[in-house]
């Protein structure tokens, strides 16, 4: 499969705002809106504890965001106060 350089460059770029936001959100509770392969991680270092997990949230964000650039050949969406567009 050809790796598509595009939605690699896309991933790359955005994934600390995305993390950055879920850090944001346990900090404040808010676990829920943080997707479930990283929730322990991202939780545990935002409670200052050892994860239980060994799953890598950077890693792990940016393939997700790679996976939904090469599926429906958009990229994913930016939080709301991140977007910029016509403005």
């Amino acid at each position: 499969m050809a790796i598509d350089r595009r939605a690699e460059a896309y991933a790359e770029q955005h994934y600390p705002i995305f993390l950055s936001r879920y850090i944001a959100a346990a900090k404040a509770g808010r676990a829920d809106i943080i997707p479930e392969p990283i929730r322990d991680p991202i939780t545990a270092y935002a409670t200052g504890r050892t994860p239980r997990s060994n799953v890598n949230p950077g890693k792990w964000m940016k393939e997700a965001l790679y996976e939904y650039r090469v599926r429906n050949g958009r990229d994913f969406p930016l939080p709301p106060e991140m977007d910029s567009a016509g403005k």
